[in-house]
């Protein structure tokens, strides 16, 4: 993998001390109508005709709110942090199949998010989780180690209406039962796995993974955002495929 560390400085940086639209923009800092940015780049191949140039494979799965409805399936995906923003929410993603960028919220902590597990090793065999057996395909982006399909541990499960900010909570998009079993049949549990509260993403990183903090999902960011702009300078293009394995 190629070394961009302080490469072509990005006009728009991923900055912890930033959030909104223009988070992570791309080189003609744009919100939405970008070609090239971060959130555009880290999109499952063919998902609105997303790029996906480092192999993150983000899927756009809906949430599950704090007023217990499910939404924004096909159109947003919502990833956790394990970083507090204050006693009751926690830092978050989120990226809009049609937006470039990506942004950073605080959000409530009973809100219902997806995850996003890092390795602790280098190592990007296949993982093969022994409380289930779901298999996670891993990828190497930057100096980290990704799984590149969302969290699907699934120990019991709440219907949409029972929430918490302080006890952990499962919920499969669009399920309203309480049967493992029977969320585990569903296409949006195969599919795009768990919708965790915050309390149950900290707790269920598999032996080995962790939920990546607040800084750790920017330092995949800055890493996207760097890699396009190299690929714009060096060849007149975002498609960062071309320089990836030079």
């Amino acid at each position: 993998m190629i070394n961009i560390t302080g490469y072509y400085s990005p006009q728009y940086a991923c900055d912890l001390n930033v959030s909104g639209w223009q988070r992570c923009a791309d080189d003609n800092g744009s919100s939405s109508g970008g070609t090239y940015g971060a959130g555009r780049s880290l999109q499952k191949v063919g998902t609105y005709g997303r790029d996906d140039l480092v192999g993150f494979k983000g899927l756009t799965s809906g949430d599950r709110k704090t007023n217990g409805t499910f939404d924004y399936l096909g159109s947003y995906l919502f990833l956790w942090s394990s970083t507090p923003a204050s006693a009751s929410s926690a830092w978050s993603r989120y990226m809009f199949y049609s937006y470039s960028t990506i942004v950073r919220n605080p959000v409530s902590m009973a809100a219902g998010f997806s995850v996003r597990c890092l390795r602790d090793t280098d190592d990007t065999s296949d993982f093969t989780d022994p409380r289930d057996g779901t298999v996670y395909p891993c990828v190497k982006i930057g100096n980290q180690v990704w799984m590149t399909k969302n969290l699907a541990y699934l120990p019991s499960v709440n219907a949409g209406a029972d929430g918490s900010d302080s006890v952990a909570k499962y919920y499969v998009y669009d399920y309203d039962g309480t049967d493992v079993a029977t969320a585990k049949a569903l296409a949006n549990y195969t599919e795009h796995g768990v919708l965790y509260n915050h309390p149950a993403a900290i707790i269920s990183a598999p032996e080995g993974f962790h939920v990546p903090t607040d800084a750790e999902i920017n330092v995949l960011e800055v890493f996207v955002v760097n890699l396009q702009r190299k690929a714009i300078k060096l060849t007149g293009t975002g498609s960062a495929s071309l320089i990836l394995n030079n």
